[in-house]
């Protein structure tokens, strides 16, 4: 499913666990993957909340590193022992500068750590330390697949591996290993992922061999929202999942969620259909106006924003009223300038989801001192 921001992507996916439980649907049959400890702890809170506190049993609702990191037993076909220690980004630097401390003792040329740290997210597109040497443009990216392999033989000696390695390992136990992969897609047989957009290609290898012979995956996210491709997301996993698992199963299907408005600015092109509003009546025609610096930036916005309202004529029948304008924004910093024109204007307004800059107790505390200067008779404003 693609929509927009703000659009309910979440609640589509623990909606949907909820509704499979209710029917009766065995909790350990369901997995749910995002991509941080605190959006999995949301996820498991709201379908907490929407029934599923009493289980016996819960679904496997969690992060992709925290999933790749369950088959362990299996670990040993590939070099590593059943118990291994995580190798962070700190850890990272400190192996690749001792490595790199070592090839200078020994009169080689040698990198920094950081630069060779700066390649390893090329294992998020399946490139190994071999095929990176192997196609090595010149001295240096040599000299950095040579610390890239020597790096990977240091974390398979101390029984490590880095936060990359556990999802490389879990698509090569589920693509090597045929009974690894038949037990996990017998076993999850309703797969759903968050945020889809940001999953990068071990990522998808993992969704795709678990979900590929049932075809029952839901996924939800926003291609407009992919801004992680410097850590190896992949967009084209989210327009071309159907493809990957075959076009099998309904689910695969390419749902879209109305988000009709926010839609209508884009001007690049498109590789899925216009989203459409589910009711016909709640269709809405956005028009757009460039407003110039006029005095700052955003202020001839602010006063034309405020001046509309300003211009609500109550009584008439087919008049616009204030109570009938919103303006919304994007940051809590933005009502402030906002506010001061409908201040000005003596325009009524609620602010929601916030406090008013004016009610601040120091700004009020503030206006009331000035109060005082103005007019020392003044018995009220210091109280304020």
């Amino acid at each position: 499913m693609l929509a927009g921001a703000g659009s309910g992507k979440t609640r589509v996916i623990t909606v949907r666990i909820a509704h499979l439980l209710a029917k009766g649907v065995d909790p350990r049959a369901i997995l749910a993957l995002t991509f941080t400890n605190k959006a999995a702890a949301e996820m498991r809170e709201r379908v907490a909340g929407l029934g599923g506190a009493g289980l016996r049993r819960a679904p496997t609702l969690g992060t992709f590193h925290a999933f790749a990191s369950l088959p362990g037993r299996a670990r040993h076909a590939l070099g590593y022992p059943r118990g291994f220690t995580i190798c962070d980004s700190s850890d990272q630097i400190a192996v690749l500068r001792g490595d790199s401390a070592g090839a200078a003792r020994g009169g080689n040329q040698h990198p920094t750590g950081r630069p060779a740290l700066a390649h390893l997210p090329e294992k998020n597109k399946l490139v190994s330390a071999a095929a990176f040497l192997g196609k090595a443009a010149d001295d240096r990216e040599e000299l950095i697949g040579k610390a890239w392999l020597r790096y990977e033989e240091h974390l398979l000696r101390a029984r490590s591996m880095d936060f990359d390695d556990l999802l490389l390992n879990a698509v090569k136990l589920l693509g090597d290993h045929p009974k690894v992969k038949q037990a996990l897609a017998a076993r999850y047989r309703y797969v759903m992922v968050d945020e889809y957009q940001d999953t990068n290609t071990p990522q998808y290898e993992i969704v795709r061999l678990i979900g590929a012979k049932h075809g029952n995956v839901c996924v939800v996210g926003d291609d407009d929202q992919s801004i992680y491709g410097w850590r190896g997301a992949d967009i084209s996993n989210i327009l071309s999942l159907r493809k990957g698992l075959g076009g099998r199963g309904g689910g695969a299907a390419g749902d879209q969620l109305p988000f009709d408005l926010a839609d209508s600015g884009r001007g690049q092109p498109r590789d899925r259909e216009q989203p459409r509003p589910a009711r016909q009546d709640a269709c809405l025609r956005a028009r757009q106006r460039r407003a110039g610096d006029g005095g700052g930036p955003g202020r001839r916005e602010r006063r034309g924003r405020a001046h509309r309202a300003a211009s609500a004529r109550p009584g008439a029948q087919g008049t616009r009223q204030v109570p009938d304008y919103a303006i919304l924004f994007r940051t809590g910093t933005q009502p402030r300038p906002f506010e001061q024109q409908l201040r000005a204007r003596t325009i009524p307004y609620v602010l929601v989801g916030g406090m008013s800059f004016f009610d601040r107790k120091e700004v009020r505390d503030v206006l009331a001192l000035s109060a005082v200067v103005r007019r020392e008779d003044d018995e009220v404003s210091p109280c304020a």
